[in-house]
């Protein structure tokens, strides 16, 4: 047995007083004075005996009522299986993430969920210990609290940058138990608006479980935020247009005309008003131009009420004097490359054997044209396969022969498809797939007659969809390709001379220029928080602690480093909740600029129906569940304390039976 308020106990010393007063009531004595005996056979006769009967009888009654009512107000119970016994523990889990600002009928509900496990924490036993959980899932979460500590520590808690799912809150939860040799949690009490997302997989929680799922309900479920943002070229030049493209997403249920949309750069600010449909996106190009070299920090804004923290894109990029271009010679190489790169300043040209590759140069690499190679050795298709995977641009034109189990294991590391065989067979280009982005602006107007180049034989690609075809012969099999995956490119024969013409044609030159500008740039525009992104950086010495310092705030990211190269992330920082915004990135100087967003996973509003969510955890074995919806105003959730069979109710019928024996001893018997 086992009691919720074990220092009521201490009250049973008080019985001692009633006894005290019994023995003390049996040393008086009483004398009576008596004119005549005649009056002391009136007295009615009784034995000592029995009056030591009855006041003993009315003392245990007295003794009994009492003590009674001292084990009803400890709440005395025994728990109802094995399983129970060993969970000592309950977890509380607050939602701490963006939607959760949200306004609620009692206020944000973010506080309304810290008044909630307030209260919840205040009517549980004194001896229970608890974890409080938040989407944080530091440090201080993995230990447990007493009764004080724990209201301690729902005091302490903010709104977090990071989401998490009910899987992997509760596995979690899971994990720090069995740290502890702990196997089972007496209850997981789950304090949330559950968006969409919210349950998850794989879920490794302890089936004995008790769960009080706890639903806040907002007012508002509309929301305008800046959900994504790109450029259509992602290399960067001095006085060259850029063509920024953001999508708008409006998640209510009204059409919102006339928003202002404001983009601020260095060099840029410029304001946009645009209509979004309800419940629908919106794209938008905004067209600006650099006129400085360096590192560029933009931020799109809009302005929302309710919830905020999606009003806010920042993107970084840096504009480049240069391209870094690299051409790796093989034993068919052609002159014709270099010399179409080399009459753009932009392009910053070195070119080496494949005999002799330079892998430093290759890392520090925008765009790689592969030249003339007929074999492909692993160590290049593994280093290349890296660096397309960065966003390197990538283009190979094969030598006259080329070996074709090489070249295919190579295609596929680089996300392109393999070769079936070798076509000797004439065949000349007719279709250019002018809707591709690789086209785009291109030609003012499209000519309805091309003058297209010939092959004289080449490599027949087998179909997939893996690629796009850009040309294709008049048999439609494809000769230049790009990767739907990757940003890299394969053109289906030899360039020499004996081969076909495609150098002597204009669409030659088109087709390299727009390779390199197409190189997309491996740094990304930006990191979302939470996310398990990568951002490469550069460091001379690569043992360097690597810091990021924004306007009012400054951590140290993760960092990884293989093959000589580092990249930092924002996936998990402990104990940091970190602030969106644009950082520079240090480590003894300034060797980059990378911005921070937060995820928009919230940013839909779109939340689960508590019977649904109950339905899903049944069909994973869940059935000890009892759920809450606070909507319209603020409860106690009814929480099964004693988690047990409870006697208090029964000891206080016993109490008042004890009193009114007592009492019937005392007026009856005379």
């Amino acid at each position: 047995m086992r009691f919720e308020h074990p220092g009521v106990l201490w009250a049973l010393l008080l019985l001692a007083i009633p006894i005290i007063i019994h023995l003390f009531h049996f040393k008086r004595f009483k004398t009576l004075y008596f004119s005549s005996l005649i009056f002391v056979k009136q007295v009615e006769q009784e034995t000592k005996s029995v009056k030591k009967l009855k006041h003993l009888l009315i003392l245990i009654s007295r003794l009994l009522a009492f003590a009674a009512l001292i084990l009803a107000f400890a709440k005395p119970y025994i728990p109802l299986s094995e399983n129970t016994l060993q969970g000592k523990t309950t977890a509380i889990y607050i939602d701490n993430s963006f939607s959760m600002t949200n306004l609620g009928s009692e206020g944000q509900l973010f506080e309304t969920a810290k008044n909630e496990a307030r209260s919840i924490i205040g009517q549980l036993n004194d001896d229970e210990t608890f974890l409080i959980v938040s989407n944080d899932q530091s440090a201080g979460e993995q230990r447990k609290y007493s009764k004080a500590e724990a209201l301690q520590r729902v005091n302490e808690l903010t709104i977090s940058p990071f989401s998490r799912t009910f899987s992997e809150t509760s596995n979690w939860i899971q994990t720090q138990l069995e740290n502890e040799e702990e196997k089972t949690l007496n209850r997981l009490i789950y304090i949330s608006d559950f968006p969409v997302q919210a349950i998850g997989n794989d879920l490794i929680l302890n089936k004995n479980t008790q769960l009080y799922p706890i639903q806040l309900v907002a007012q508002k479920s509309s929301n305008i935020s800046v959900d994504s943002a790109w450029f259509t070229n992602p290399n960067f030049r001095l006085n060259t247009p850029n063509e920024l493209q953001v999508i708008i997403r409006n998640n209510g249920d009204q059409n919102i005309d006339n928003l202002a949309l404001t983009l601020k750069t260095n060099q840029t600010q410029r304001d946009i008003f645009i209509n979004v449909r309800a419940n629908d996106t919106t794209q938008i190009t905004i067209n600006y131009t650099d006129n400085k070299k360096g590192w560029v920090n933009g931020k799109l804004s809009i302005l929302d009420e309710g919830i905020i923290f999606d009003d806010d894109l920042f993107f970084s990029y840096e504009v480049q004097e240069h391209n870094n271009l690299v051409i790796i010679d093989g034993e068919d190489a052609v002159p014709n490359i270099k010399t179409v790169y080399e009459l753009d300043p932009f392009y910053s040209v070195q070119s080496f054997s494949d005999k002799s590759v330079d892998n430093g140069i290759i890392q520090k690499a925008n765009t790689i044209i592969l030249n003339g190679l007929n074999n492909y050795p692993s160590g290049l298709t593994e280093l290349l396969a890296a660096k397309a995977k960065e966003g390197a641009g990538i283009a190979v034109f094969p030598g006259k022969n080329a070996v074709i189990p090489e070249i295919n294991t190579f295609l596929q590391a680089i996300g392109l498809n393999g070769v079936a065989r070798k076509v000797n067979e004439k065949f000349t280009i007719t279709k250019l797939n002018s809707n591709d982005l690789f086209f785009k602006g291109v030609f003012q107007k499209l000519p309805k007659t091309l003058s297209l180049p010939a092959q004289n034989n080449y490599l027949k690609v087998n179909p997939s969809g893996r690629t796009v075809s850009l040309l294709q012969f008049e048999n439609n099999d494809p000769v230049l390709l790009r990767s739907s995956e990757l940003n890299t490119f394969l053109f289906a024969g030899s360039l020499s001379k004996e081969d076909g013409n495609f150098m002597s044609n204009a669409i030659f030159s088109t087709t390299l220029l727009r390779i390199g500008e197409l190189s997309k740039s491996e740094k990304p525009l930006y990191l979302t928080i939470g996310e398990n992104t990568r951002y490469p950086i550069l460091q001379e010495q690569a043992e360097n602690p690597v810091r990021l310092t924004g306007e009012n705030f400054e951590f140290i990211p993760l960092k990884t480093t293989a093959q000589g190269k580092s990249w930092i992330s924002v996936y998990q920082i402990p104990n940091k909740n970190i602030i969106a915004g644009q950082y520079a990135i240090s480590d003894n100087k300034e060797i980059g600029h990378v911005s921070l967003n937060y995820n928009r996973a919230e940013s839909a509003l779109k939340f689960l129906k508590m019977s649904d969510f109950e339905q899903t955890l049944k069909e994973k074995g869940f059935h000890n569940i009892k759920s809450s919806i606070l909507e319209k105003k603020s409860l106690i959730s009814p929480i099964n304390t004693a988690n047990a069979k409870e006697y208090w109710k029964l000891l206080l019928i016993l109490s008042l039976l004890f009193f009114f024996t007592e009492m019937a001893l005392i007026k009856f018997w005379k």
